[in-house]
């Protein structure tokens, strides 16, 4: 029969009896201080970004035609997204609306397709910049059958006070800190755009 092996009682309160690798002894709270930032860039169909008109996908035909895609384009404006270096990675799957870097779409709101359920993130996101622009309308399929995807009204100004964030869709949309940021595109001149901030 084998001895029963040792074992410790000590709480790990004050100085513990044993090495504290890779954490903390600590009270029954703890702060600590992140970065947390918006990162602004105006996007246009130029350079590399030229293949936000055509290089987005969707798979229309997955039960017929598997390896077909219809293509359709991100919209150009003011892409904003929130930088917070409390999280770790960009899993929403794990932390929905919190991430290291994630994109606040201008259009929050789910948009749904003709099965009743909301597109995928993808296909959400193509209106996401700020701009002066109502954003393209046009169709995609779901297995052969055309679903239309109406473009909404410009939204010129980002209120982080605002709701980024919708539950029926956890994969996508942002938790922001609503601090009062405002960025609002005054003027667009060709690859030129000026904004304001408050």
């Amino acid at each position: 029969m084998l001895p029963e092996p040792a074992v410790t009682s000590h709480g790990a309160e004050g100085t513990p009896a044993w090495t504290a690798a890779g954490f903390s002894v600590v009270g029954s709270s703890i702060t600590a201080k992140y970065d947390n930032f918006y990162i602004a860039g105006n996007r246009t169909y130029t350079s590399y970004d030229r293949y936000l008109k055509t290089g987005p996908y969707n798979f229309g035909w997955a039960s017929t035609k598997p390896d077909w895609v219809e293509h359709f384009s991100y919209q150009q404006g003011l892409l904003i997204s929130y930088n917070d270096t409390s999280v770790a990675d960009n899993n929403v799957n794990v932390h929905p609306g919190q991430g290291r870097n994630l994109i606040i779409d201008s259009h929050p709101a789910p948009f749904y397709n003709l099965d009743g359920t909301p597109w995928r993130s993808r296909i959400q996101l193509y209106d996401a910049p700020f701009s002066l622009r109502k954003a393209d309308s046009f169709t995609l399929h779901i297995n052969g059958k055309a679903s239309y995807i109406r473009g909404q009204a410009a939204q010129p100004l980002f209120d982080d006070t605002k709701k980024y964030f919708y539950e029926e869709l956890p994969n996508h949309g942002v938790k922001l800190p609503a601090v009062g940021v405002k960025i609002k595109v005054v003027d667009v001149n060709g690859t030129s755009m000026k904004v304001r901030f408050g």
